[in-house]
């Protein structure tokens, strides 16, 4: 076997070292990059949803309040002001729908069956609206004990659940990001251990290699 001259050595022990270096970096970048992707999943998905689903929820019994007011306008002016602010909410909420059904990593059609039944307890407003217009106030408490409030817990019943969905996501995500930062830290510690030892090794070997032709 040709033995290597001390120049050849030194390369080679720089080299091998260099390549160790380049492993860790590389692991690192990769470690690195996986957690920014799982902390972009995070923000942008589950905590937005459940971000907003917590706004509409605001605007959901904000409207209630207001739907439910219209059977007390006494007159046209004060009824048609109550309208109007309840279809400036629903624009609001329909926005964020849509938030929602972009966000959203569960099934999509939990999300148009949440917005069919808001467009149906919409409805129900749009009625309570007209009865009132048409000053039928028995019509208007039937449609408020049988209808309204049904419609309106169903569809913060169907909320929670794309809310718990997301939460629960947020949750599952979040530890996906700490469990890559343990695995991380622990595998770079150890690589890292590891290179030191190779650099102490061959700083050793190169030195022996070095002074064993002096001392000959």
């Amino acid at each position: 076997m040709k033995k290597l001259n001390i120049r050849k050595k030194i390369r080679l022990a720089f080299a091998m070292v260099f390549s160790i270096m380049l492993l860790v970096s590389i692991y690192l970048f990769v470690q690195l990059n996986s957690i920014s992707q799982h902390t972009r999943t995070l923000y942008e998905h589950p905590y937005q949803v459940s971000n907003t689903i917590r706004e509409m929820k605001t605007e959901f019994y904000l409207n209630e309040n207001l739907a439910r007011n219209i059977r007390f306008a006494d007159n046209d002016r004060q009824l048609d002001s109550l309208k109007a602010e309840i279809d400036k909410k629903d624009k609001f909420i329909r926005e964020r729908f849509k938030i929602i059904s972009r966000q959203y990593l569960g099934n999509k059609a939990s999300v148009e069956s949440v917005l069919a039944i808001y467009t149906a307890w919409e409805n129900t407003c749009d009625k309570l609206y007209q009865l009132k217009k048409d000053d039928k106030t028995d019509s208007i408490q039937l449609l408020i004990k049988n209808n309204f409030t049904v419609k309106f817990d169903s569809l913060v019943y169907s909320l929670n659940i794309i809310s718990d969905f997301a939460e629960n996501k947020a949750k599952d995500t979040f530890k996906e990001i700490v469990k890559a930062e343990d695995n991380s830290t622990r595998i770079s510690i150890i690589m890292l251990f590891v290179s030191s030892i190779l650099v102490i090794f061959f700083i050793r070997y190169i030195s022996q290699s070095v002074l064993r032709p002096l001392k000959t």
